[in-house]
């Protein structure tokens, strides 16, 4: 965990063979999943003062948290018969799992401070749709327009979502879905194809684009649909993983690959 002032604390759960932090809350709140010895993961939320709980949720054999906010933590678990479903731990410990209709693999990606919760789902048939679950438990599905595979990533507290569609042409394009079920798609311009990652409070969107050299790149997309590229300079490959909301356009952090394909996290300021 890095504080705002650069000082590095190292999280390991006690007895854990390895532990990996997933997501941070405004309160210094960390969540994420450590493995042990038997081969199961579990998750843990560390908090400020450095105390430290482990949960799992009913019935499961690898709990895998992904996202904090409020102290709410969402992710998903797999049962003994290794399919995925949904969780949301509250802050006070109490575990809700969950499923949308249909689903045959659930994965809760992002959850919001009132406790709204994104993703995707499988089907049946094959087919990957989006999701919004409302703090009440109340899930609607939904999908852009021709969409065969929709992935909704993250989720801002008006009810924003953000995230990425392949069509039936096999081509991969961004989207993002107002809190009243509108969908706008859109595309970085000269890309091949675009993923949205992150949405911030003023629905900022940061995710990366392929452009026809097949070169990775990333952007920002201001709510008025305006999108500029971001890269580290020196930069091959851009993944921008999140976006807050500390300033007008948003800080934003991410990974990126020199020409000598190693990587480094970066730190973008307006």
């Amino acid at each position: 965990m890095r504080a705002p002032d650069g000082t590095m604390t190292t999280i390991d759960v006690p007895g854990a063979v390895n532990t990996f932090g997933t997501s941070i809350d405004q309160a210094a709140r960390v969540t994420g999943q450590y493995g042990t010895g038997d081969g199961n993961d579990h998750g843990f939320v560390r908090f400020s003062d450095g105390s430290l709980v482990t949960f799992d949720a009913k019935g499961s054999i690898g709990t895998v948290p992904l996202s904090i906010s409020e102290g709410r933590i969402t992710g998903f678990y797999n049962d003994e018969n290794y399919a995925a479903h949904g969780f949301v731990r509250h802050a006070n410990g109490r575990i809700v799992e969950f499923d949308p209709s249909g689903s045959v693999y659930t994965n809760p990606a992002s959850i919001n401070k009132h406790g709204a919760v994104t993703g995707l789902y499988g089907d049946s048939a094959g087919l990957y749709h989006g999701f919004v679950r409302t703090p009440d438990g109340t899930i609607t599905s939904f999908d852009p327009p021709a969409s065969i595979y929709t992935a909704a990533v993250s989720i801002n507290s008006d009810g924003t979502v953000a995230g990425f569609y392949t069509d039936s042409d096999n081509n991969i394009h961004g989207f993002v879905r107002t809190a009243d079920g509108t969908i706008t798609t859109f595309d970085a311009p000269r890309s091949t194809s675009t993923q949205g990652s992150s949405i911030n409070a003023r629905g900022r969107i940061v995710g990366q684009f392929y452009d026809q050299n097949i070169n990775t790149h990333g952007f920002v997309r201001s709510p008025s649909g305006n999108i500029k590229k971001l890269d580290p300079p020196g930069s091959v490959f851009v993944t921008p993983e999140s976006i807050d909301s500390g300033a007008d356009n948003g800080v934003v952090t991410g990974e990126y690959a020199d020409p000598n394909f190693m990587f480094h996290g970066f730190l973008r300021i307006p």
